[in-house]
């Protein structure tokens, strides 16, 4: 399998031979995807058996099949089809280094979904018709992902935005502590530092700074 991922607003494009590869399971769990899988470097792409996929689902393709039960029947996987989803996501997010990109293979199954492919084939001259009745495994591929870089406009506007809703915060707190909780009267009691009347300290700090005259002696 050979893939590349291109971010247009970013203009990045990387082919998945110079990036890291890593294989997950239908729970999102890393796993190990062999020596074929996810190398960078790597000159024949990523490479996974049809009996890898079918283990990470777990799967096995003489089960009786979704579909099947429902109709009451015994087919199997084998003989019905199945189609699995391929999801490619790629991210540099991980990491201080928006260079580094990476991407992640995770097979999901689609349920109550069978694949077949009629492929008619004709005689020369027409004369007759066979029709090839195929099921097998279809795999369908996603292309999705996440490529970020820095942007010291969204950065400064991320900032302001959490000094106000730190603001906001701090005000609905204080309304909550001094005005609704049952012990109101005790947290104004702490939060507020009563002081003396400073008009009574002006009146004091002006007759400490009035001068006195004295008359003169003769």
């Amino acid at each position: 399998m050979e893939h590349t991922m291109n971010a247009v607003k970013n203009n990045k494009q990387v082919n998945a031979r110079t990036i890291e590869g890593l294989l997950l399971n239908p729970n999102g769990d890393v796993v190990d995807g062999g020596d074929k899988f996810g190398k960078p470097n790597s000159q024949l792409g990523d490479i996974l058996s049809v009996r890898q996929i079918l283990n990470l689902l777990p799967l096995r393709l003489d089960d009786r099949a979704d579909y099947a039960i429902e109709k009451n029947d015994t087919e199997s996987y084998r003989s019905g089809g199945i189609v699995l989803l391929c999801l490619i996501s790629y991210e540099n997010d991980y990491s201080f280094n928006t260079d580094n990109v990476r991407y992640k293979f995770q097979f999901k199954r689609v349920t109550m979904t069978e694949f077949k492919a009629l492929e008619p084939i004709y005689s020369v001259p027409i004369q007759r018709r066979v029709t090839r009745n195929r099921h097998g495994v279809r795999i369908m591929f996603l292309q999705t992902g996440r490529i970020g870089k820095f942007d010291f406009q969204l950065l400064l506007l991320t900032f302001v935005s959490g000094l106000g809703l730190m603001a906001v915060a701090t005000v609905i707190v204080d309304l909550l502590a001094t005005q609704v909780l049952p012990e109101k009267e005790m947290y104004s009691e702490y939060k507020f530092q009563v002081t003396e009347d400073f008009s009574d300290a002006r009146k004091k700090m002006e007759m400490n700074q009035t001068p006195h005259v004295t008359a003169p002696t003769v």
